[in-house]
């Protein structure tokens, strides 16, 4: 019976047209949210086909006196000790992880479609930030992107 469950799970999977979910980051910062809140991050699962600025309007919307941050870069201490709310948004990418008792087996791309957006516990997002370095030549100096790195958090 077990098993009879499972494969119509699998049949849904492979049938059943599925919007892919989007992850965001929520960073509460600011001593005005409740004390669970101050200074965490959470990670949410959209609705459906919500979108981040669907998202962003809907999370804005139960903390109407928070400010909506516009950078990635982390929050100076006067930021995380504002008497404010400051909120920091933004869409992280699921990293699969394929269940064991698939591993190693031929599985359709369905399934595999299924496991990349649901029962996930690991996420990625990207920032820009700008390197200093003391030995930048002049070319690089007067180049902005020559500097310009990547940093991704996992």
């Amino acid at each position: 019976e077990l098993r009879l469950k499972e494969a119509e799970f699998y049949e849904n999977i492979m049938t059943r047209l599925r919007p892919e979910p989007e992850y965001f980051r929520v960073a509460f910062y600011g001593r005005s949210f409740p004390a669970f809140l101050q200074n965490k991050v959470f990670v949410y699962r959209g609705r459906g086909f919500e979108r981040l600025p669907d998202f962003q309007s809907r999370l804005l919307d139960q903390f109407p006196t928070a400010e909506l941050m516009t950078s990635l870069s982390p929050p100076s201490v006067v930021e995380t000790e504002s008497p404010g709310q400051l909120v920091q948004i933004n869409k992280v990418e699921p990293i699969m992880q394929v269940p064991r008792r698939l591993g190693g087996k031929v599985v359709h791309q369905q399934i595999l479609n299924y496991y990349k957006v649901n029962e996930v516990t690991r996420f990625m997002y990207s920032r820009p930030f700008k390197r200093a370095s003391e030995h930048a030549t002049q070319s690089e100096s007067e180049n902005e992107f020559a500097s310009l790195w990547i940093e991704r958090t996992i």
